[in-house]
């Protein structure tokens, strides 16, 4: 038997400026390791800049 678990309810993305510094959330419902690399490889053409995510 399977536990059950909480899960987000659709795709987001949210966005904070902390001291000048900006910070953003994205959240992304998968169901296996390739669609997690598929939505991190997005992210990282969306913000090139970006030091890590």
């Amino acid at each position: 038997m399977t536990t059950p678990f909480l899960t987000i309810a659709q795709d987001t993305t949210n966005e904070i400026i902390i001291k000048k510094s900006r910070f953003i959330c994205s959240l992304f419902r998968v169901e296996s390791e390739e669609q997690a690399q598929a939505a991190i490889t997005k992210i990282n053409k969306l913000h090139r800049k970006a030091t890590h995510n």
